[in-house]
């Protein structure tokens, strides 16, 4: 997929700091414009600019979250930039940023802001990656929260069935019912809001209602 994204291109540089050849730190200002819109070739010219620098490089300025891979995903429509970053291992899939995100959770994150048709960007973009890649959506934070359960809450039903369908994560009956109860938990909070959250509430319910299909499923086969 190579089209137009309306609320792509962002004027957009970090604060970056890495390690010169003599292991001194180095904090140097950098454009992103060829993980947003540029292709192969603008990154390896980028890569050739700053050698001592690599994509999974991540802003040293108020701990946003982001890396110059995870900018290329959410805004570059160029998918062969992307597939190439990740077989040449340019792009270290297991690296999780400032919040413990992984590049899928980023994605997940970030599609809530972003209008209907970038919203399906987003969830072909989430698709090839996890296509190229296996990710542990079972690992628990300190609070013993899944990135399935992060993801979830994020209120993206088709990457959440994407997970589910495609075996990207190990569901019991006990993760199922967590997560149906945190996620009415969110709804609870959101309600006295609900004139800025009503459409993210209906989200999140329709993910709340896949859930308990697969619980009552999962009830279902054990009682055969």
């Amino acid at each position: 997929m190579n089209s137009t994204i309306s609320n792509s291109n962002p004027n957009y540089t970090m604060n970056t700091a890495f390690s010169d050849e003599n292991g001194d730190e180095i904090i140097v200002k950098i454009s992103t414009e060829p993980f947003v819109k540029g292709d192969i070739n603008d990154v390896i010219n980028w890569m050739v600019k700053y050698q001592y620098g690599h994509v999974n490089m991540e802003d040293n300025d108020g701990g946003n979250g982001y890396t110059f891979f995870f900018i290329a995903c959410l805004h570059n429509p160029n998918d062969d930039l992307i597939k190439w970053l990740i077989e040449t291992n340019e792009a270290d899939l297991d690296y999780e940023n400032y919040f413990g995100l992984n590049v899928i959770e980023f994605l997940a994150f970030n599609i809530k802001y972003f209008d209907k048709a970038y919203e399906e960007f987003i969830e072909k973009r989430a698709k090839l990656i996890l296509d190229m890649h296996t990710f542990d959506f079972n690992k628990k934070d300190n609070d013993s929260i899944t990135k399935f359960q992060k993801i979830c809450r994020n209120g993206n039903y088709k990457i959440v069935k994407y997970l589910v369908t495609n075996n990207h994560v190990k569901l019991d009956l006990q993760l199922i019912n967590d997560t149906v109860n945190s996620l009415n938990q969110l709804v609870n909070q959101l309600k006295p809001y609900s004139g800025g959250y009503s459409e993210f509430i209906e989200k999140l319910k329709v993910i709340i209602n896949y859930l308990n299909q697969l619980a009552n499923n999962f009830v279902t086969q054990t009682d055969i």
